[in-house]
């Protein structure tokens, strides 16, 4: 059987088997698994993550990075800012 044939057919084997857990195990499953999240502090880290991102788009090195994506494109101002050069305008 070819690996591809084989890995649907695994797949569709655990398919079934979720299928058959009943629907308020599955709840409770999910509230579970979002709280061990929220108890490693997921949602504080979005907010912060968040609040990084808005502030380094704003300093000059943001700006320049921006400017030099829509000039160069953004594969290459990547390049550039993981180069290790400075980043040109900041």
């Amino acid at each position: 059987m070819p690996a591809v044939l084989a890995f649907d057919a695994t797949v569709e084997r655990l398919a079934a088997r979720m299928a058959a857990v009943p629907r308020n195990q599955l709840v409770m499953q999910k509230l579970m698994v979002n709280q061990a999240y929220e108890n490693m502090g997921l949602a504080t880290t979005q907010r912060i993550a968040t609040l990084f991102d808005g502030i380094a788009r704003h300093t000059p090195e943001g700006v320049a990075f921006k400017q030099r994506a829509e000039e160069a494109g953004w594969k290459q101002a990547v390049r550039e800012r993981d180069s290790g050069e400075p980043i040109r305008g900041s």
